[in-house]
This record gives structure tokens, C-alpha cells and sequence, in this order.
């Protein structure tokens, strides 16, 4: 009897079994790490309030860690914040943030945005 049995790395867990499916990238951040742009995360303007007393974020080229990837990032104290993630970068990190959520309109005026964030 042949069997097929399907197999996939979803954001470090491996699914298993016949109903196998890709899961398409998320538009919600929950937590820090760093997320791939187009395969974890989707592209877009996203907006958190704040994790606490700090906020640190990278946009960014590559995954290696190597200064030269870095586009933009900020830090922020204890306050809401705003980035925007470009389909062109690779990745995306996040430290301290809490929750960033994808925006389907402008991110409030209220929030600090970097000048090397757009």
C-alpha cells in the first residue's frame, strides 16, 4: 500500500499528515523574535501600543545578523509605535513591542514614527 504523507515547516513546528496545508503569512506579530517578510509575516504598515518600558525593532536585508542587513530600526520608550515592513525586505524583529497588528488604514497620528522606519 502506498501512502503519501505530506510534511511542512510552519514558524519552527513541523506539520505532519494527509491535510498538510501551507499557512499563509500572518498579519498579526505576537511576541518578539524575528519574523520572514512574505512567509511568517505579511508586508505592511503595522501599529503596537507598547510591550512595556521598551520597544526595539529591525527591518531587515537578510537573516545573518550582520550589521550591513540592517535597514531601519528604532527604539522606543514606553509608548505605542508604528513601522512600516516593505515586500522588499527579508526579515523583521521585534523586541519588547508586544502585539503588532497590521493597519488597513494609517496608523493614528498620535504615534512616534521613526525617520528611518517608512
Amino acid at each position: 500500500m502506498n501512502t503519501t504523507v505530506a510534511a511542512l515547516a510552519v514558524g519552527g513546528f513541523l506539520l505532519t499528515g494527509a491535510n498538510a496545508a501551507w499557512a499563509a503569512p500572518a498579519t498579526v506579530i505576537d511576541g518578539d523574535g524575528v519574523y520572514r517578510v512574505g512567509i511568517d509575516i505579511e508586508p505592511g504598515t503595522y501599529y503596537t501600543g507598547g510591550g512595556g518600558d521598551y520597544c526595539y525593532w529591525e527591518r531587515q536585508s537578510g537573516l545573518s545578523g550582520d550589521f550591513d542587513e540592517l535597514i531601519a530600526n528604532d527604539f522606543i520608550e514606553d509608548g505605542p509605535a508604528a513601522v512600516t515592513i516593505k515586500s522588499s525586505d527579508v526579515g523583521f524583529s521585534t523586541d519588547g513591542c508586544g502585539t503588532w497588528v497590521r493597519q488597513s488604514t494609517p496608523a493614528p497620528a498620535s504615534v512616534p514614527w521613526s525617520p528611518f522606519g517608512s
